[in-house]
């Protein structure tokens, strides 16, 4: 998805809707290589498989101040998800 959005850009593959991203790793959060992607256009989904870790819960927070919206997939709650509840739309 990240080539695809650098190579056409995101208005063009998606007609300015709402572009729901899975991530299957901390990384692309962690390292901050969702920032390509338009934040008014993403919300981002963390997958159950990921441990909410103090890394992730950080770069969460900070990708909501920058615009991105947050979703939490195939979600049970357990109290360690806490603190990605109260960021997540």
């Amino acid at each position: 998805m990240l080539d695809n959005t650098v190579i056409f850009g995101m208005d063009r593959l998606n007609r300015r809707a709402a572009c729901f991203c899975e991530l299957h790793a901390g990384g692309p959060l962690t390292e901050e290589l969702v920032h390509v992607l338009p934040a008014s256009m993403t919300v981002l989904e963390i997958l159950e498989n990921l441990e909410p870790t103090p890394d992730l819960i950080a770069a969460c927070r900070k990708l909501k101040a920058l615009g991105f919206r947050l979703a939490l997939d195939d979600f049970t709650f357990k109290p360690k998800w806490g603190p990605l509840v109260e960021l997540a739309d």
